[in-house]
């Protein structure tokens, strides 16, 4: 792989905007470029900083990894399912999950096994856009004592509970040890180290129309398999 670009840009801004207003777009002159920090994804703690281009009358995106920020319970009903135990641990999925499921998910890993999946911390915040990108199901976005995390959670196989296992820094957690979402999530990080270990920047991302403005998301080719 060629050399990249500088994996991490500064912060923009103090809060992230789910959604960026057409008016910001639309006011690009040829050549212009703005960064936003905004969500890639629906989930809390899914922020990056996003750099368009305006070149030829398209805009030309490109993704940057950065410091998440904090994931908490909001004010008003969310678009997803979030769950809390203590100010210091909170758990978002998506709104199909319920929250007696995502409880239970919490529970799992604020309890589970510990073992190093890096040894560079680097990689969490690459990894973590790289999941993203394939949007599995299961997903949920987290933060406990351990730190901010992206993980899966599931059903353990002959009705034995809830299974999930995450990512938060250079280690993953699991309860079970062994389960399914276990394998999914190793699944994910041996694809990343197969791509040659892309930095964020170094993958796809497009702009989609919401409303007045535009989502930014990660796209990357996938199968159910891959999901």
């Amino acid at each position: 792989m060629s050399a990249a670009p500088a994996r991490h840009l500064a912060g923009v801004g103090s809060s992230p905007v789910k959604v960026i207003p057409s008016r910001i777009l639309s006011h690009l002159s040829e050549e212009g470029r703005v960064v936003i920090r905004c969500q890639i994804a629906d989930l809390p703690g899914t922020d990056a900083n996003v750099a368009i281009t305006r070149t030829s009358g398209r805009f030309e995106t490109v993704v940057y990894a950065t410091e998440a920020s904090p994931i908490a319970m909001p004010d008003t009903p969310p678009s997803y399912t979030i769950v809390q135990h203590a100010p210091q641990h909170v758990l978002a999925t998506d709104r199909g999950t319920d929250p007696a499921t995502a409880e239970q998910w919490l529970t799992a890993v604020r309890t589970g096994e510990t073992t190093p999946w890096t040894h560079d911390a680097d990689d969490f915040d690459h990894v973590k856009n790289w999941i993203l990108a394939h949007a599995p199901d299961g997903l949920f976005t987290s933060v406990t004592r351990r730190g901010v995390a992206i993980g899966l959670g599931g059903h353990a196989a002959g009705g034995g509970g809830a299974e999930a296992a995450m990512l938060t820094g250079n280690d993953l957690i699991a309860s079970p040890r062994c389960s399914t979402s276990v394998t999914r999530l190793h699944g994910l990080i041996a694809r990343w180290r197969r791509a040659g270990t892309p930095y964020t920047e170094q993958l796809p991302a497009a702009l989609f129309r919401q409303g007045h403005g535009w989502r930014v998301r990660l796209v990357l080719p996938r199968t159910e398999t891959e999901r």
